[in-house]
């Protein structure tokens, strides 16, 4: 099963999910990654009353890098270029 499907079944199987984000995650670790119930619903305490978001976290990390500091390390810039060239390649070969 994809993500999308696992998510669709969340939503339909436990409507409280549409609502929030958080319990979404949480119970997605739960049902699709094995976190027991007690760590399910100690990771959800976390994120609603003391940690920040994940998602919050990377889109901090995107904005100072957007402004061109702590920009990643030059072997994962090379790896990447490398990666984007290859897939270009396959594209324009019509490989795909």
């Amino acid at each position: 099963m994809s993500i999308i499907n696992n998510v669709a079944n969340l939503l339909m199987t436990n409507p409280e999910t549409r609502n929030s984000d958080q319990l979404l995650m949480t119970k997605y670790w739960e049902k699709f990654n094995g976190l027991s119930p007690y760590k399910a619903q100690v990771l959800y305490d976390f994120l609603n009353k003391k940690g920040v978001n994940p998602e919050t976290i990377r889109r901090s990390r995107q904005l100072i890098q957007a402004d061109g500091y702590c920009l990643p390390t030059n072997e994962i810039v090379t790896a990447r270029r490398l990666k984007e060239k290859r897939i270009n390649n396959i594209v324009k070969h019509g490989e795909i």
